[in-house]
């Protein structure tokens, strides 16, 4: 049994006629050497019987020539057993390679030698594949096949790739392919293995990763979708509620339409909570920035608490302190919503005593502010009240999603315990902490800080928006709505608001009416038959439009007034043509805030006004 059958090695059988041409020569080489010898003793034992000692010169280089030859059949030698022994030495390694594929290749690419593993990855064994090419086991990669694997096997001695394999059934299947260079001798050697489960576990994930971003996106427009359909009726419900609490009523009347909107109220925040939770799952929660006042900020975010409050019996106070700039630079809804969830929950847990918000530049060690830049300042809003109080070991429970401190069905106060959750993240996005003190049955005190740009211009003016205003009055709007009880709400308000109204129900007629006469604004539903919105916004900026004066040099402002709340509608508005972005539902004041902004105030696209 030869070595290389032991070792479970196969490879090229030796070159025996060389070595058999080797041999000969040598042995050749020897007898003539000893004849040339036996004559060279035979005359030297005649010369010293006939008394000459002195050999002559000619004998001394035969024999010279003899040693010399002796010499190089013994280098020759040496060097034949150490390239037997290198050969000994790769077959060794070749076969220790498991569960790997090792091949030793000529220069054109012939297998001379493979491990045992060729069996069980490729079908074949060992003596089958001696002496074919490696196109027999797999395709070589597409990079393999160019000049510069050469330079790059000269150069850093390896090369790697991948390749499909083929077994002897012709079945094909992913491999790695390692290509190293061999030392002191022709040829390279070539690693294989198979990555059949790295590959299907990569697919899998692949196709996890789609299935996930289907879901999310199957789940966003589900959420859009919900979103629409309830506030559309949640539209109608406030906004005709609003416009009954506008005419005479008695008592009993009044009593009852401001219970249904307070009802509806509660009803449209658990929605915006709901849907500021899917934004937040996704990833997709994100700030504006606009200037703002903070002091305004802090009086209409906290009115309507403060007169639940005091009829509660409760005293409500709220103030900034003196060092606090007025004119900021941020995201005013996002901040108002983290004071109305804060000031809310105080209100709602305490039932006697006092309710506090305070705003004050947030102070490190040593009473040295933390903000010494003229152009940025981080404040600090406290929210305390001497209600219930939070018991120590549920504290840690506040700011979790979807907890509440008792989640028992006898509990006193409701919720979904979302709010303080969403305060969190918003915090966090805006890069501020928030956190809480407080002990059982003695209040509790929530804070949080933020930090803002300064806003150094001067507040401007402030502007009536009232139903009286001139250039209320002296504007004429298209209203582009096919919801009927949407479209009376939105037509009673402007009416209140003293606007001439014209009303189309779907985008097709919005163009039409467009093309027919001039309007100073536009408000458009999104969801519309025939023709959507966004479709119709596209037509009307587009350069072959008939609208009246588009082409002018005149732009008609149009306002997106729509349902779609959800994170993207408002860029999706924008990129579309559309000037600006109202949710529904629509209140009175957010929609005069709007026509003021674009028929009579400072004109900035893009911003949402708060409904």
């Amino acid at each position: 049994m030869t070595e290389s059958r032991k070792s479970g090695c196969s490879a090229a059988p030796l070159d025996r006629r060389e070595h058999r041409q080797l041999w000969l020569s040598i042995l050749i080489a020897l007898t003539l050497a000893a004849y040339r010898l036996s004559i060279h003793l035979s005359q030297g034992v005649r010369r010293l019987a006939s008394g000459y000692t002195d050999l002559p010169v000619e004998q001394w280089l035969t024999n010279a020539l003899f040693f010399w030859l002796l010499l190089l059949m013994w280098a020759a030698h040496r060097q034949w057993r150490a390239a037997v022994r290198q050969e000994d030495d790769l077959r060794g390694i070749v076969s220790a390679i498991t569960p790997d594929t090792l091949l030793v290749i000529a220069p054109d690419r012939t297998i001379t030698m493979c491990n045992p593993s060729v069996k069980p990855m490729f079908g074949y064994d060992g003596d089958e594949i001696i002496g074919r090419k490696t196109d027999t086991l797999y395709d070589r990669p597409p990079e393999e096949q160019t000049a510069g694997v050469r330079a790059t096997l000269d150069g850093v001695g390896f090369h790697m790739g991948t390749a499909v394999g083929i077994k002897r059934d012709g079945t094909r299947f992913p491999i790695d392919v390692v290509t190293s260079r061999l030392r002191g001798r022709p040829g390279a050697i070539v690693l294989l293995r198979d990555i059949s489960v790295r590959h299907r576990a990569e697919v899998e994930l692949r196709e996890s990763r789609l299935r996930a971003e289907a879901a999310n996106h199957a789940k966003s427009e589900f959420l859009a979708n919900m979103s629409h359909e309830i506030r559309t009726p949640m539209n109608g419900v406030i906004g005709m509620t609003g416009l009954l609490l506008d005419t005479e009523l008695n008592d009993e009347q009044r009593r009852l339409a401001e219970t249904a909107m307070n009802s509806a109220e509660s009803l449209l925040a658990l929605l915006d909570d709901i849907l500021d939770f899917s934004k937040m799952e996704a990833g997709k929660l994100t700030l504006d920035r606009s200037d703002f006042s903070l002091r305004t900020l802090l009086d209409e975010a906290v009115a309507p608490l403060a007169l639940r409050a005091q009829q509660k019996g409760i005293e409500f106070i709220c103030a900034a302190a003196p060092e606090v700039p007025d004119r900021l630079c941020g995201d005013p809804i996002r901040l108002r919503q983290i004071l109305v969830n804060l000031a809310g929950n105080a209100v709602k847990f305490t039932e006697k005593g006092e309710i506090t918000v305070r705003v004050e530049r947030e102070t490190e060690a040593g009473d040295q502010r933390s903000e010494v830049g003229e152009q940025s300042v981080r404040l600090r809003f406290t929210v305390s009240d001497t209600g219930v109080g939070i018991p120590a070991d549920k504290q840690d429970l506040l700011f979790a999603k979807f907890s509440q401190i008792d989640p028992s069905s006898t509990r006193r106060f409701g919720g979904t315990g979302l709010g303080l959750a969403i305060s969190r993240q918003l915090t966090e996005l805006m890069g501020g902490k928030i956190g809480v003190e407080s002990e059982e049955g003695r209040g509790a005190t929530f804070w949080f800080t933020v930090g803002f740009e300064r806003d150094g211009g001067d507040a401007p003016e402030k502007k009536g928006i009232g139903c009286n205003a001139d250039f209320l009055r002296a504007s004429r709007i298209l209203l582009a709505e096919d919801n009927e009880v949407n479209r009376l709400v939105a037509e009673g308000v402007l009416k209140k608001l003293g606007v001439r109204t014209d009303t189309v129900g779907t985008g097709a007629e919005a163009i039409a009416a467009l093309e027919r006469e001039r309007y100073d604004l536009v408000l458009m539903d999104i969801q519309m038959p025939e023709m959507d919105g966004l479709e119709a916004t596209r037509r009307i900026r587009s350069q072959e439009s008939g609208v009246r004066g588009q082409n002018e040099g005149r732009r008609i402002p149009i306002v997106a007034m729509t349902a779609h709340a959800m994170q993207g509608d408002r860029e999706k508005c924008l990129e579309a043509g559309m000037d600006d972005y109202i949710a529904k539902p629509i209140s009175a004041k957010a929609l005069a805030a709007m026509l003021t902004k674009w028929l009579g105030g400072e004109r900035k696209p893009g911003k949402e006004v708060s409904t």
